[in-house]
């Protein structure tokens, strides 16, 4: 084997085993994510302000939590049990079966979601993560003298800890054996690397006609688009290679962008915004988005909703609580034959 072909095999293992790493952190990520997406999508419906609400959140909920807590809209907004907003650096991790959210910044209440008939559900209050970690559940009854006892008792532990590990307190020969710091190579998921670089990115697969897409964004309370067909796409190519590829749609602050692969070529079109467009600008904001559930086969011309991306601005900078500002993004595909 020559040195060229001896590095070009290399070269394929490292790139094999790449691949197969993050389609490893994917895979195990994928409750998680999917739990995140529930939990957006019923905050963007506790906020609404319609009738429907309540009957949309319904099957967002597990069956223990709505036998013990009826689903009530609050004075100030939204649903009785949820908050209003969601921080940018919230914390979800798996706990067993479940999966916890703590959607303030890195500290707050804690919610628990589970998996219930094939999706993802609100459960209910886990408790109050504090500072270093310390999470006080929520089912521990504040005026019991012997909870109080506990409590006190974590906190001092906590406390005891923190002394252990600078030094200040001595540490048994068990305790020094155990290193009591680690630092170790990590891994990078697709997500974890769009989330980092702050994009959204949409991926649908097409086969059997030429695929024309078109993007549409409606504002509700503001206008920083000119007009609601944005950005559209179609295959110039002809033949079977024309017929099958991919449909890319790529966002982040101030830019957008809408592209067709195919097996015969690859173009699309892109869109420079402001930085303060849609909702860029706003202080918070919660938001859903709905896809493609399952493969489809449209008629040639039949269009068909490819995805739905609604985001609606919470917290304080809402001018107007009951009609806050909302942008709507849809992804639309029709097949030609030809």
């Amino acid at each position: 084997m020559s040195p060229r072909s001896r590095k070009a095999l290399v070269a394929t293992a490292v790139i094999a085993v790449a691949l197969a790493v993050v389609a490893f952190e994917v895979v195990a990520t994928r409750p998680v994510r999917g739990a995140v997406r529930a939990f957006f999508e019923l905050i963007a419906i506790a906020n609404r302000d319609d009738d429907q609400r309540i009957e949309a959140a319904r099957p967002y909920f597990s069956s223990r939590y709505l036998a013990s807590h009826p689903i009530q809209p609050a004075e100030e907004g939204g649903l009785v049990g949820l908050p209003r907003s969601i921080h940018r650096n919230f914390q979800a991790w798996r706990q067993g079966d479940e999966v916890w959210i703590c959607p303030s910044n890195r500290v707050g209440s804690v919610f628990r979601l589970v998996e219930e008939g094939g999706r993802w559900r609100f459960d209910g209050l886990v408790g109050l993560l504090q500072s270093g970690n310390v999470l006080i559940p929520a089912d521990e009854p504040p005026d019991s003298p012997s909870q109080s006892r506990n409590h006190a008792m974590n906190r001092w532990l906590a406390v005891l800890s923190v002394l252990s590990v600078i030094g200040l307190l001595p540490t048994t020969s068990a305790q020094q054996a155990a290193p009591a710091r680690e630092i170790r190579n990590g891994s990078l998921s697709a997500d974890d690397l769009a989330e980092f670089l702050g994009v959204g990115a949409w991926v649908f697969e097409y086969e059997g006609g030429r695929p024309k897409c078109l993007l549409e964004i409606e504002e509700e309370g503001q206008k920083t688009v000119s007009k609601k067909e944005v950005l559209a796409v179609d295959e110039p190519n002809h033949g079977p290679e024309a017929r099958r590829g991919k449909i890319l749609l790529f966002m982040r602050r101030a830019d957008v962008q809408l592209r067709i692969h195919s097996e015969a070529s690859r173009g699309g079109a892109g869109m420079a915004l402001p930085p303060d467009a849609l909702w860029w600008g706003w202080k918070a904001f919660s938001g859903s988005t709905t896809r493609l559930e399952k493969p489809v086969a449209p008629k040639p011309g039949e269009p068909v909703v490819l995805l739905r991306h609604e985001m609606i601005e919470t917290g304080e900078g809402v001018a107007d609580p009951k009609h806050p500002r909302k942008v709507v993004m849809t992804l639309k595909l029709t097949v030609e034959s030809d």
